[in-house]
């Protein structure tokens, strides 16, 4: 009996949304972006940033960091832990912040906005996912209808006071 050809639809098959996609996408980033790269090619992104290395240990360990911060990443899509996707945008926006910051402080090259950058627009492709997300009820609790700026700022409040429905 010959087999079918099926058209496999990756959203489907992984019940995989817009959301999780970005956060996906992001965490492979993060493996084999930053991960692998500063763990094994640490020198060469180091020159091509316009970098010092000092030991090149520390910005391995900075690899080795992104690549957990990246498998986070990947093990939450994978749960389908939805409650975790839109703390990133906050957390990815903070970073892009920091990156813009200390570029303007002149401490690092403006070459560095790069990773800004990807920061920055992995974050705002996560917001725009959750926005869009009116079919997935599971997201309702979110409150994604805000603008990006009061998201970023209900993200960062404590835990408790956005929980306390009396306040």
């Amino acid at each position: 009996m010959p087999l079918k050809k099926q058209q496999i639809n990756l959203a489907e098959q992984s019940n995989m949304n817009n959301a999780r996609r970005s956060l996906f996408f992001f965490g492979l980033y993060m493996i084999f972006g930053v991960g692998v790269g500063f763990i094994f090619m640490p020198m060469f992104i180091l020159n091509t940033f316009g970098l010092s290395a000092g030991d090149d240990v520390w910005i391995r360990f900075v690899g080795l960091l992104g690549s957990i911060i990246g498998g986070y990443y990947l093990l939450i899509v994978r749960a389908k832990f939805d409650q975790f996707i839109p703390w990133t945008v906050a957390m990815r926006l903070y970073g892009a912040a920091f990156i813009v910051v200390i570029v303007l402080l002149g401490k690092l090259g403006p070459s560095m906005l790069l990773f800004g950058a990807i920061d920055a627009a992995g974050a705002v492709w996560t917001w725009l996912a959750l926005r869009s997300s009116s079919k997935e009820r599971s997201l309702q609790f979110l409150v994604t209808d805000r603008p990006l700026p009061e998201l970023v700022i209900a993200m960062t409040l404590p835990l408790e006071i956005r929980l306390d429905t009396s306040i």
